[in-house]
């Protein structure tokens, strides 16, 4: 058994990698319930309730409908990330936390993630033209969900407010401190990777990892994930808001966006955003290790399979 350094939560000690490999398969165990329950469920109510009559049902309403995805995603991410929280040992405080994010911080941080997100999603958009993947917003796990009337309030609350805290804490706060135990380089890009290939469709996955890595980045800049959550939650109340601006008011919203590139560039060259440097570890072992255990690769092969699926439906 091969012997490497692992980090505990107060030193470092020496593992075999059974115990890695042991630990990597119960985070896919997780992952698979995370698949089943937040990105399955949803499209399955959504399709059974556009196809009532063929069942036998009363149509629901779309509150209705949004309401009972809401409380699905909200457990199928709870549980499985509790259950691995548990399993890791990680305390509630370890990821979060008191931080030094003032308000000069959330500034520049919103605004260069803002940057960020919005070329992200136009760029996909503009690939999606060529290439269809998929929708060509960035809307997560509720790319599918018909929003009218009353439900417009409950979905915007679950978009805006919920996702953002609920992610957070899953995969910057639980996920990111159970790899981070075996490197920060390691932790960072597997979280990314995972992050984007749990999303409803291949139109997001780009944009998705990128911004992770942005997340990730804050996280361990300030050693918790409230930034992340302050950060995530503003960029989402943007994008829902967007949806509502009037046509003729279009151009004002696209000289704002303008506004907010050139903000994101000059706190760029001013290095008042800092993105935190993670020394270079060869970790090439336990990437394979990682990605060689059955549950993270049937969770993974499971996701695609969701994209497809959404995609052709």
């Amino acid at each position: 058994m091969a012997l490497f350094t692992y980090m505990t939560s107060t030193k470092f000690k020496r593992v075999t990698s059974r115990y890695a490999k042991s630990q990597f398969m119960t985070i896919g165990l997780s992952l698979i319930f995370y698949v089943l329950v937040v990105l399955y469920m949803p499209y399955m109510i959504y399709m059974i309730n556009e196809n009532a009559g063929v069942f036998s049902l009363v149509p629901m309403s779309s509150t209705l409908v949004v309401g009972l995805i809401y409380v699905t995603v909200l457990l199928g991410t709870l549980i499985p990330f509790t259950i691995m929280s548990r399993s890791f040992k990680i305390r509630l405080r370890d990821y979060w936390r008191a931080t030094a994010f003032n308000l000069t911080d959330f500034f520049v941080y919103s605004i260069v993630f803002l940057a960020l997100g919005t070329a992200l999603v136009f760029a996909t958009s503009i690939i999606n033209m060529y290439i269809p993947l998929g929708t060509n917003t960035y809307i997560g796990t509720l790319s599918v969900l018909p929003v009218s009337g009353p439900s417009v309030i409950l979905y915007a609350l679950l978009y805006c407010f919920a996702l953002p805290i609920i992610e957070e804490i899953s995969f910057r706060g639980i996920l990111l401190r159970a790899l981070g135990a075996y490197g920060n380089r390691f932790a960072m890009t597997a979280c990314a990777i995972i992050y984007a290939l749990m999303q409803a469709d291949m139109a997001s996955m780009i944009p998705a990892f990128f911004m992770a890595l942005f997340l990730i980045n804050l996280t361990l800049r300030y050693k918790s994930i409230t930034p992340a959550i302050v950060v995530h939650i503003i960029f989402n109340l943007f994008m829902y808001g967007f949806e509502f601006i009037p046509a003729e008011y279009i151009l004002i919203a696209t000289g704002l966006i303008f506004v907010v590139y050139l903000l994101a560039i000059y706190f760029i060259l001013t290095r008042r955003y800092i993105y935190v440097k993670i020394n270079k570890v060869d970790r090439k072992y336990i990437n394979r290790l990682f990605y060689t255990r059955p549950t993270i690769i049937i969770a993974i092969l499971m996701s695609i399979l969701y994209m497809v699926i959404s995609r052709l439906g």
